[in-house]
């Protein structure tokens, strides 16, 4: 019996050999690389968010309860859908259709962009790196969404954003 050997490629991006589907030129972890919001542009995120909460941005938030659909959206938040939030659409996955429809949808999060609100955060600087990376999404651990009590004050969310720049500034 003879074995085929399969065609392999040199990634454009990183260098590295890797077998391609069709015509790929990129390997597939930078191409997932490029679907994540760099440490930078969460950098100006944040920066943003903070510009915006000073100057009176309105609380809202959204979420859905239907069986089957999990929508949900905080104007504070990183998971808010305000274009505002977002201006930039290298900052989106389909830059093209934020450009053309206004479509709002961010890159994806790495392991250290978290939203100021995530409860993950403190696990993740606190040396609980176990319960950082759970696979559970950040909606499980929001301290908007599932709040015992009372919501974080506009000054609370500022200062939270605030401590989420110096960290993102020391690279996470």
């Amino acid at each position: 019996m003879r074995v085929r050997r399969r065609k392999t490629a040199i990634c454009d991006s990183c260098g590295k050999e890797f077998i391609p589907v069709e015509a790929e030129t990129i390997c597939i972890l930078c191409r997932y690389k490029k679907m994540e919001l760099s440490n930078e542009r969460y950098v100006v995120f944040l920066e943003r968010m903070v510009e915006r909460l000073k100057a009176g941005l309105n609380f809202s938030y959204y979420n859905c309860d239907e069986i089957g659909a999990k929508e949900f959206y905080c104007s504070w938040g990183k998971c808010s859908r305000d274009a505002e939030a977002w201006p930039d659409a290298e900052d989106h996955l389909w830059p093209d259709e934020f450009i053309k429809r206004g479509r709002v949808a961010p890159k994806y999060n790495t392991l250290r962009n978290f939203c100021p609100f995530d409860r993950r955060v403190s696990d993740h600087f606190s040396g609980k790196p176990e319960i950082a990376r759970s696979p559970d999404g950040c909606f499980y651990r929001c301290m908007i969404f599932c709040a015992k009590g009372s919501l974080p004050t506009r000054k609370e969310a500022i200062l939270l954003y605030e401590a989420q720049i110096v960290r993102a500034r020391k690279g996470g």
